[in-house]
């Protein structure tokens, strides 16, 4: 043992192997690890004081004990299957009989925490499916929703095309999941009934927005539904619809009539006709009046040939379906409908008197009465129900996708407004959104599009926004 102790060259090798364990094992310590390197330190220190040979070899040995540990972790020092980096320590410098220290309660209690902070779910197919009943499934799973737009020929427009993440993946709670819309080929209508009778200042086609600024100069602008930057297109639009490759529009103060130009504005071309306040266009005709609120009907061939009128009473609120069109007349005495080639001239549908507000769904007719009731009627005339929310006023602009989307008012509040839906049969009431900071809105210009109700903010120059009817939540298209 004599001879050993005064060997100082073993004293170097120890102290060097010491003092580069120690280094690494000051690199790798976390707050666990920190008392034994502590030990282990004061340790050496006292090494450096006290020259006893005997004191040396065993303070020096717990040094390198103590740094192995924290370096490769206990249970690979011991011949365990530690996951730690680095290689093994020789067993031959090491006691079995030398406990290290144990860690394992504080890295159970670590790993029990990253456990709970990153809780998992299951992302559901919802692929095929409409954006609204998407975008329920995936937020009731625990997981937010964005979108995108992309034309196609085999999913019908707005159903899901694909998800970013495939159905049955486990991923963190608060994921957000992309689920691609179907734009469709092209639309088998310039727009909806519901948005026509809503000034008609927003239409989707494939990657674009059509919008009018309505609250500023009724300019005519396009821009991708992923991008804020706009293209002005033309002055002055009144009414617009899209179709095809085509734009039909009719301009205030214009003598032109209606007019149509290409998706990008050239080719500009002069149809004809009157300088109309109401605009329908279907696969084969343009159907078009003087007034959205009382004036008789025409038609016209995409070419601007073949003009006839159609209907000649004052017609209000007039929705084309197939081969005939509804209206109310214009003395508000019920619902009226009229054959689209002019062949029937006028046949009362439904005796009701003031009713306002028209949108025919699904072989339903609903209206808006007086102020504050909302009716459905079925074609034969029969009334199905009706529905009076607690509210100064109501205004119903849409029926879409088995929804009925409407206007609460609440005159002694500022005249607050609130966006709500609900089921035809007035069941699943829900407020969309209460437009508590952006009134005053103008209410008729609401627009619905694929699961969103696009509209004008009149106290910022027009800029468009638009509100998800599932989620709640707010775009300010604009930015």
């Amino acid at each position: 043992m004599n001879n050993v102790l005064n060997n100082e060259k073993l004293f170097e090798a120890l102290g060097k192997i010491a003092d580069e364990l120690l280094t690494e094992a000051y690199e790798v310590s976390d707050r666990q690890k920190l008392n034994v390197y502590k030990k282990a330190e004061r340790l050496k220190k006292k090494t450096s004081k006290k020259r006893d040979p005997a004191l040396i070899l065993l303070i020096v040995s717990m040094a390198v004990l103590a740094a192995a540990v924290i370096v490769f972790g206990c249970s690979r020092l011991f011949g365990g299957s530690n996951g730690g980096s680095g290689s093994e320590p020789p067993s031959s410098n090491v006691s079995n009989n030398v406990m290290a220290p144990d860690t394992s309660s504080n890295e159970n209690d670590q790993s029990s925490k990253e456990e709970t902070v990153k809780e998992l779910v299951t992302v559901p197919d919802v692929e095929g499916m409409t954006l609204l009943k998407a975008t329920e499934l995936l937020t009731r799973a625990g997981l937010t929703v964005t979108t995108d737009l992309e034309s196609s020929d085999t999913v019908l427009e707005g159903r899901v095309i694909r998800q970013s993440i495939p159905a049955g993946g486990k991923v963190e709670k608060g994921t957000a999941v992309t689920v691609t819309l179907s734009a469709g080929k092209s639309n088998s209508v310039g727009n909806t009934n519901h948005n026509n009778l809503n000034r008609n200042h927003v239409i989707l086609q494939g990657e674009w927005i059509y919008f009018t600024n309505v609250a500023k100069d009724f300019s005519l602008y396009r821009m991708r539904t992923y991008s804020s930057e706009c293209q002005k297109l033309i002055d002055e639009c009144v009414w617009f619809n899209v179709l095809g490759e085509w734009i039909y529009y009719s301009s205030y103060g214009s003598d032109l009539g209606i007019c149509k130009m290409k998706l990008d504005g050239s080719q500009k071309t002069v149809l004809g006709g009157l300088a109309s306040e109401w605009l329908f266009v279907t696969e084969d005709w343009i159907y078009y009046s003087e007034s959205l609120n009382s004036a008789p009907i025409y038609r016209m061939k995409h070419d601007g040939s073949s003009k006839m009128q159609v209907c000649s009473e004052n017609c209000r609120y007039a929705n084309v379906v197939g081969d005939y069109i509804y209206y109310i007349d214009e003395a508000q005495t019920g619902i009226y409908r009229t054959k689209t080639d002019g062949t029937l001239r006028q046949q009362q549908v439904v005796e009701y008197h003031n009713l306002t507000d028209l949108y025919y769904d699904n072989g339903r007719l609903y209206a808006t009465h007086g102020i504050k009731d909302i009716l459905v009627f079925e074609e034969n005339g029969s009334r199905v129900g009706r529905y009076t929310p607690t509210a100064d006023q109501v205004s119903l602009y849409s029926v879409q996708e088995g929804w009925m989307y409407y206007l609460k008012f609440d005159f002694k509040n500022n005249e607050n407004m609130q966006i709500c839906r609900a089921k035809p049969d007035f069941s699943e009431e829900k407020v969309i959104y209460d437009f508590k900071e952006l009134t005053p809105l103008v209410n008729f210009f609401l627009q619905y599009e694929n699961g969103w109700v696009y509209f004008p903010n009149t106290n910022k120059d027009g800029e468009l926004y638009r509100v998800n009817v599932v989620l709640g939540t707010l775009e300010d298209m604009s930015r």
